[in-house]
């Protein structure tokens, strides 16, 4: 009874896949994207910390610590195409799903686009730490515009940092050079691979409806931003059982 539980489980998540692949790829989610955001440094002259809306968040979390469904989004900062994801189809499932309880969302570092990474995903975390890392994460991509990966030096993350509303820089900078900080960014990036993972974003979910941690095939390879929606909505639906 048990497996043939788990086979439909497994079935139904290569389904949805195979559905929302195929005849999809030809249109471009960029075409979507609005102009590219503002330097972050015009967030730190305004004084206005980046809100994440109405979920509270914790670490790199946010969302009610007792939603049924976790939704883990594995991307590297310096990722044009995850900030393309965190700009628009993010807000559409964090409005369905994590504001209404249903699910909480954790940004995961996976360092994989090169020497600038893990200094950004060490501030990340280090902002978790002071309770605004998913403001860090979102004032980041907000700032990011159309810059090349890599550029993001020491002055763009504390401007990302203050973007965020981190208050304590000091604690902060201290925090992001430690070896537990980054011991963190290279573990998250461990746990991707060890999932099989190649690409960012990708994604996972756990919940009463999976046998622990599932891998959401086909999102990344999706290029309508309402099927990508649909498909991560959909992972939400089936892992809450």
């Amino acid at each position: 009874m048990q497996g043939r539980r788990s086979n439909r489980k497994k079935g139904a998540f290569g389904a949805l896949a195979a559905a929302l692949i195929v005849g999809l790829a030809v249109l471009a989610l960029v075409s979507v994207v609005g102009s590219s955001g503002a330097d972050a440094s015009s967030d730190k002259a305004g004084g206005v910390p980046y809100s994440p809306g109405k979920a509270g968040q914790e670490g790199l979390t946010l969302g009610d610590p007792g939603a049924p469904v976790d939704l883990y989004e594995y991307c590297d900062l310096e990722s044009p195409i995850c900030r393309q994801f965190a700009e628009v189809v993010l807000p559409k499932v964090i409005r369905d799903e994590v504001d209404t309880g249903k699910a909480q969302v954790t940004f995961r570092n996976f360092m994989i686009m090169g020497p600038g990474s893990p200094a950004a995903a060490a501030a990340a975390i280090a902002a978790g730490e002071q309770g605004d890392g998913w403001s860090f994460v979102e004032a980041f991509y907000r700032g990011r515009g159309k810059r090349d990966a890599g550029s993001a030096g020491d002055a763009y993350l504390e401007a990302t940092a203050t973007a965020a509303g981190v208050e304590d820089l000091a604690r902060w900078n201290a925090a992001r050079a430690s070896q537990a900080v980054q011991a963190q960014a290279k573990a998250s990036t461990k746990e991707a691979e060890g999932l099989g993972l190649i690409g960012t974003p990708s994604f996972a979910v756990k919940g009463p409806g999976t046998d622990g941690l599932q891998v959401v095939e086909g999102p990344e390879k999706i290029r309508q931003t309402s099927a990508v929606v649909a498909a991560l909505e959909g992972a939400i639906d089936q892992a809450a059982g």
